[in-house]
């Protein structure tokens, strides 16, 4: 009865017949090792279904379909045990060492759950109410204790929590620290102690910008160039001392801190542009003005003062003066960058191997306002280092294009790109790199130099095709002769604004490509194997934990040694034999423990 796939209780599981399976249940309750029997087929069925979804490839490709499947599995086996099993202990028993097995056994788990959770906290959430939020976190965390190696599951959050939270895409903070608290619970506050320490950092850092405004506004300071200044910069009332456009942009942020910048001006159609200075830029602005600050070839009297800023600056330029741009069009004379920094703790926040930090990829426009930051921190914080991250920045910039005018949200990096084409109409793509970093171009073109900074490179690649892409295609990107550009960014390649970009939306978000083929995130993969990352770090904690245990009891035997330490790091994950054993051999060698001198499998701490 229990073990007939078409009528017993295989077939009964699998079709979620819970009142017949209430009945075996109580009919097998009657009888001494029956239930035993159920327990067996009830794992088993589990086991077959849960590495049906493992095996499925279209799950695969879903992290959201992935963790939904096995989501929706845990709640049909729980219902069952519920209403067919009266909650029977041996029954959850049964439930935790299969899931365990098929879900906890594969790394990738740990990924996916990682990203459906990020998934929800950007999104999903903000639909529903209190009480749903916290059913919801309930089935994540059910998810979260079959797994093996909750380290990495810390890994993959560490970052996307990161990514959340410096870019200003978490629906809501409390929700962020509600579940941080409930994995806390669950495994420690050493677990999470650096998530709760990006929280801290975020209240320091709201406390630092709002220092920053007062310096700025009660000293009078405002950067070397006259049209910069400071207002409405975190409720505080700066009185502008020039003219202003009324678009802000952000500039970079860094390991220790965060920028945003402001308005890079206005421009001629399908420029992204900063204000310009000189007589050349004052006759264009001028002739711009009938245009409310943008130029837009579309209208007749846009054409007319397109004309007059090209007649300026070929007269300013006869005169000597820096050229106004290429294309001689100018919504304003006035620049007015607004700048914000974040600044962050290096330990606590996920970076890349190589950020890029050189201040040199910023355009002219900005870099005084990183400098009079930078005056201001380090006279309050003597003897600390501010290293700028600049791939992890946001901008916000104006752009005018031949259907109208677009506010353009962009990464610090593609704001630095767009930059350069105020005064190139085109550029091939390593004339790009050569422009943005010398570093980076030399990178670029010679081999032996691309080893020592691949990341780099690739990362301003990475920013530089994103403005290429066909949902928001802002530079057009083709090969000299003639043929279609690869999917890979080619030296040859020529780069030129899309004069003609339009989008239903004012605000366009420029969305970035993967990181993955960057190697920025950790990397999901199939079976036992964990991210090199996370298995540093699990040496430093089988160390940590092996001398913790000898400290507290100076001389241990070896299996006892390996079973405490294994009990000690199960919240976290399962160490195997073989790696305590290779941690202890490490201490040995660093003189931190020491074996027995007539028993080798005794091991006495060193004081």
């Amino acid at each position: 009865m229990s073990r007939n796939c078409s009528s017993g209780g295989p077939f009964l599981i699998r079709n979620d017949r819970v009142k017949e399976l209430q009945q075996m249940y109580f009919l097998f309750s009657k009888v001494q090792g029956a239930l035993a029997e159920l327990r067996d087929v009830f794992k088993q069925v589990m086991q077959q279904q849960g590495n049906a979804l493992l095996a499925d490839s279209s799950l695969a490709k879903d992290p959201n379909a992935f963790v939904t499947s096995f989501l929706n599995l845990k709640q049909k086996f729980s219902k069952i045990i519920k209403e067919a099993f009266a909650e029977d202990p041996e029954m959850h028993a049964a439930m935790k060492t299969a899931f365990e097995g098929f879900w906890g056994g594969d790394s990738r788990s740990a990924g996916y759950l990682a990203l459906f959770v990020d998934g929800f906290m950007r999104r999903t959430f903000r639909n529903l109410n209190s009480d749903e939020v916290q059913i919801s976190f309930q089935h994540f965390l059910a998810l979260f204790r079959f797994l093996r190696d909750k380290d990495v599951f810390a890994a993959h959050y560490k970052s996307l929590l990161a990514r959340r939270l410096l870019q200003s895409r978490s629906g809501n903070l409390d929700t962020e620290k509600l579940f941080v608290a409930k994995l806390s619970a669950e495994c420690g506050q050493q677990y999470t102690s650096k998530l709760e320490s990006m929280f801290r950092d975020l209240f320091v850092a709201k406390q630092i910008k709002e220092a920053y405004a007062r310096h700025c506004l009660y000293a009078n300071k405002t950067p070397t160039n006259p049209h910069w200044y400071y207002a409405n910069f975190f409720g505080v009332d700066a009185q502008p001392t020039a003219a202003a456009s009324s678009s802000s942009s952000s500039s970079s942020s860094s390991s220790s801190s965060n920028n945003r910048s402001a308005d890079i001006g206005g421009s001629g159609h399908g420029i992204i542009g900063t204000a310009a200075e000189g007589p050349a830029a004052a006759a264009a602005a001028a002739a711009a003005a009938a245009s409310s600050g943008y130029c837009s070839a579309g209208h007749p009297s846009d054409l007319q003062s397109a004309a007059a800023g090209a007649t300026a600056a070929a007269a300013a330029a006869a005169a000597g003066d820096p050229p106004a741009g290429y294309h001689g069009l100018r919504a304003s004379s006035v620049c007015t960058p607004e700048f914000e920094c974040t600044v962050l703790t290096h330990a606590t926040w996920a970076a890349a191997a190589e950020p890029l930090t050189n201040l040199l990829l910023l355009p002219p426009l900005l870099r005084p306002c990183v400098d009079s930051f930078v005056s201001f921190y380090l006279s309050r914080h003597s003897g600390r280092v501010l290293k700028f991250i600049l791939e992890e920045g946001r901008a916000v910039l104006r752009g005018c294009f031949a259907l109208g005018p677009h506010e353009i949200n962009c990464s610090t990096l593609q704001m630095c790109i767009l930059y350069l084409f105020n005064y190139n109409n085109s550029l091939t793509a390593k004339e790009t790199l050569e422009k943005l970093d010398a570093a980076a171009a030399a990178a670029a073109a010679d081999p032996a130099a691309a080893a020592a900074a691949p990341a780099a490179v690739a990362e301003i690649k990475r920013h530089l095709l994103s403005l290429c892409t066909s949902k928001c295609r802002i530079l057009n990107r083709r090969r000299s002769d003639g043929q279609m550009p690869t999917k890979e960014l080619q030296d040859e390649d020529i780069l030129e604004v899309n004069s003609d970009f339009h989008s239903p939306h004012f605000c366009v978000k420029v969305p970035l490509l993967s990181p993955f083929s960057s190697g920025l995130q950790l990397e999901l993969q199939a079976g036992p194997d964990v991210p090199a990352s996370v298995e540093l770090d699990r040496n430093h904690l089988v160390e940590a934990a092996i001398v913790r245990a000898l400290k507290s009891k100076q001389q241990m035997l070896h299996a006892d040694l390996v079973a405490e330490v294994s009990v000690h790091l199960a919240p976290r994950f399962a160490p195997s034999a073989a790696l305590i054993k290779n941690r202890i051999e490490a201490l040995i060698e660093r003189e931190y423990i020491q074996r027995g001198p007539k028993d080798m499998r005794m091991y006495t701490y060193v004081a």
